[in-house]
């Protein structure tokens, strides 16, 4: 029985995680969209060569004058535009070929087919990754290149740059009348640098051998009507971090090359001379490769032609510019016929461009395209694309408050499955009052007339599939609660909500979170200010150093060599208080003390101490593998410090063993005064806060990035990302391990006490879910993005982590110190 309904509330917490991504990360492709025709006669180009150099950044490129790139400032200094693409953010989760190639921003694990250039007839070929040519599926041919072991990542780009010219020259003289040419070259050098050095060395060569394939295209094709572009999907800062600034280079057949200095401009030398710097967004640069070429966009472009790149005649400009916003009147036009589609659409609100006005807006244009007004027609275009494209937007995120409202609703009908779920007695039946009965009849004909208003609702209107299954899924969550016959059937107590905003305040700020652990703490041993023994001063100057950690800089991520130096001599020298050790298991304690000294050696000896995080690895596996009952508590606590003290890059690991034994100590003093955490409750809520606070008492989630970039450059990056993974789980769970390790040895927690622990966690941490919903964003800054979403998932899964963490815990220091040597005394 516990098993299914275990199963039943695992798989349904899943589908509450899943709806932030119904939420916020729809898909925005617009299938069947109308296709704009072609543009007129006499493209501005024949040819077009696209240059993509992954991980370029904007501050590289234009630093120090140029000086990176001084073969293409020879080319920009005289001919063609240059300037900065800004991408989307998050740039590992839009997808930027997408973006490049489309003129839509969607998320990388959309699998829809988008509409591209290269859907247009044009003859194409590339060179590139796999998951370039994944979004170019009819490129004729496609070359992924070989994977080059050497020490200079210049040479990988190298190798790209001398197969494109080898095809140039074999290729040239069939390909001399094609119209409507493509050629992609993505290099990929810049990915592989490791460190700035290679990295701008990297800049100098690749830059060099673009120039030398340049002079070669002209000389291969000398009818000028090739044109070229430079840029790049995104940057790379220099801690290693993605960067939505990149530099784009254009130039050759149909681009300007008029200098005159505008309100942005770079300089280039010495000698103080400079050039116009444009701004445009990453997507439009398609509605500007597509007119090169006398194509129109492509269907779900959101691109807006930026027209002072360009040297056409004012009849062909017009015309382009009219199409792009055309084609932005499409994309409208579908979304709000699929609105409309619904029999409430007419009572709902809606955006001020209805149909009539998009209407109007093609009849207008047409209209002066026929009376040759183009100036005209070029400001109604530029002026109305934006008013368009925000109505696109308005009625793809039509029912996000909707869905954010509903589920929120469904959060808390959850919560109050979860606290009845944690109350029931089977054995007993649930004996309620008449008034009781009534608000239970009145609540259930709530439920029931509301599923039936909502069906009738999701059947008419007829929104999305997934959007309708998660404005019904609350209903149910809310029946499924009121039919749960436990002893009490109310929300959750006040209490336990403040806890678990308590908690929260760690995700925000790890000094507020330091003064929630310290007034916990202090409520929960109030009898130690009123005895003010020597243990009692003794636990209050942890849990006050312990707070005024929490004020410091983040430990985690950051590296100090002296610091983690001390704190493994000083995890070595605790070993010597560790009594009641018998012969056979003093092995295991030598073992500790030889890989902590042996540790502290190398990081003395190497700057980067890559082998330690290798004997991290081993002595890991000797510690787990294969997972028996450790002989002794002081010990199983020493091991796990050890593995910590491992993985730790500065102090951390001196402060999870304070933190481990201020806990050890408080639960001393409760037990000494015969205040023994047995309720399920009480132990859920210590789970929770010391589990919390032993992430934010040495950092935070936005600390996890560093931490990964320093075990990437400290030797890890040799390695696959799932061991990367692996390691950085451990670095955040281990101190959650020791702290149930300690709870598990002072509380009894049988099976079915766990379930319900479980449960209290649950209930608690969806509770903090519902705050973290409405905090999610899909625009924005990358990495705010990123930890937002992190968040939410993280407090999600938290309780799963917990509950297996609980199993291991007693699988090291067994069911209540059964068939364990631990004395009575261990905490004196």
């Amino acid at each position: 029985m516990w098993d299914q309904k275990f199963g039943y509330v695992v798989a349904l917490q899943f589908v509450m995680i899943y709806s932030v991504y119904i939420i916020y990360f729809q898909p925005t492709v617009v299938a069947h969209v109308q296709q704009e025709k072609p543009l007129l006669n006499n493209s501005p180009s024949d040819r077009l060569v696209i240059f993509i150099m992954d991980g370029l950044n904007a501050k590289s490129f234009f630093g120090d004058h140029c000086s990176e790139v001084p073969d293409l400032k020879a080319i920009f200094q005289h001919q063609g535009q240059v300037g900065i693409s800004r991408a989307v953010a998050p740039t590992n989760g839009k997808s930027s070929h997408a973006a490049l190639f489309s003129g839509c921003y969607e998320w990388k694990w959309n699998n829809d087919k988008f509409d591209t250039l290269f859907d247009r007839g044009v003859l194409g070929y590339g060179w590139g990754s796999a998951k370039l040519m994944n979004h170019l599926p009819l490129i004729k041919k496609v070359v992924v290149p070989i994977n080059v072991t050497s020490s200079e990542s210049y040479k990988v780009d190298q190798w790209v740059l001398d197969d494109v010219q080898r095809f140039v020259a074999s290729m040239s003289k069939k390909l001399q009348s094609v119209k409507g040419l493509v050629l992609v070259v993505e290099l990929l050098g810049l990915l592989e640098a490791n460190g700035m050095r290679m990295y701008h060395g990297n800049i100098n060569h690749t830059q060099r051998g673009i120039s030398r394939l340049y002079n070669q295209f002209e000389q291969a094709f000398p009818d000028k009507r090739t044109a070229y572009l430079l840029t790049s999907n995104h940057g790379i800062t220099n801690e290693g971090k993605p960067e939505i600034e990149t530099p784009f280079v254009i130039w050759g057949a149909g681009v300007s090359n008029n200098k005159f200095l505008r309100a942005r401009s770079v300089t280039i030398d010495n000698q103080m001379n400079r050039v116009p710097l444009h701004v445009l967004e990453q997507i439009d640069l398609t509605p500007l490769m597509s007119l090169l070429l006398g194509l129109p966009p492509p269907a779900n472009n959101r691109g807006r032609l930026p027209t002072d790149l360009l040297n056409v005649t004012s009849r062909y400009q017009t015309h382009a510019l009219f199409s792009n916003a055309l084609q932005l009147q499409q994309l409208a036009i579908n979304r709000l016929e699929r609105h409309r589609r619904g029999l409430f659409s007419n009572y709902m609100p809606s955006y001020w461009m209805d149909m009539r006005e998009l209407n109007n807006f093609k009849q207008g244009g047409k209209l002066l395209w026929y009376q040759q007004r183009f100036l005209i027609l070029q400001d109604y275009s530029r002026n109305t694309m934006p008013i368009v494209l925000h109505c696109i937007d308005y009625y793809e995120n039509y029912y996000r408050r909707a869905l954010l409202v509903v589920t929120a609703c469904g959060f808390i009908g959850w919560q109050h499955y979860l606290h009845s779920q944690r109350s029931m007695t089977p054995s007993l039946p649930v004996e309620s009052n008449g008034r009781r009965k009534r608000l239970i009849f009145l609540a259930n004909s709530l439920i029931h007339v509301s599923l039936l208003l909502l069906t009738l609702f999701v059947m008419l209107q007829r929104p999305p599939y997934m959007v309708s299954a998660f404005l019904l899924l609350p209903v149910f969550i809310w029946k499924l609660a009121l039919n749960a016959k436990g002893k009490c059937l109310k929300l959750a107590s006040c209490g336990t909500l403040l806890l678990s905003l308590g908690c929260l305040i760690g995700f925000f700020h790890r000094g507020l979170a330091s003064l929630f652990y310290l007034g916990f703490a202090c409520f929960h041993n109030r009898y130690a200010f009123r005895r003010r023994s020597r243990d009692d001063y003794v636990w209050m100057g942890m849990a006050s150093g312990l707070t005024l950690i929490a004020w410091l800089p983040a430990s985690l991520g950051f590296y100090h060599r002296g610091l983690l130096i001390a704190s493994l001599i000083l995890t070595c020298i605790q070993a010597r208080v560790i009594h009641g050790i018998r012969g056979s298991h003093r092995m295991n304690l030598i073992c500790n003390i030889s890989v902590l000294l042996l540790a502290s050696i190398l990081i003395v000896l190497a700057p980067n101490p890559w082998h330690l995080h290798l004997l991290a690895r081993a002595y890991l596996c000797y510690l787990f593998c294969p997972p028996v009952r450790q002989p002794n508590f002081e010990l199983l606590m020493h091991n796990l410090c050890t593995l910590y003290a491992l993985l730790s890059t500065s102090y951390e690991a001196l402060v999870i063993q304070l933190l481990s034994q201020e806990l050890r100590l408080a639960l001393r003093i409760k037990n000494e005064h015969g205040d023994i955490v047995s309720k399920k409750q009480n132990t859920a809520i210590y789970i929770l806060t010391y589990s919390f606070y032993s992430l934010f008492v040495i950092g935070n989630i936005e600390a996890i990035h560093n931490f990964r970039s320093l075990i990437h450059f400290n030797g890890f990056g040799l390695y696959s990302t799932l061991v990367i993974t692996v390691v950085i789980i451990l670095k955040l769970f281990v101190p959650s391990l020791i702290i149930l390790c300690v709870i598990c040895a002072n509380c009894n927690i049988a099976w079915t006490r766990r379930m319900d622990i479980f449960y209290i966690l649950l209930a608690m941490c969806n509770g903090m879910a519902i705050i973290l919903l409405f905090r999610v964003r899909d625009f924005g800054n990358s990495l705010e993005i990123g930890i937002r979403i992190i968040h939410f998932i993280v407090i999600q899964i938290l309780p799963l982590i917990l509950l297996l963490f609980i199993h291991l815990a007693h699988s090291f220091v067994g069911d209540y110190k059964n068939s364990l040597d631990i004395p009575t005394n261990f905490y004196k």
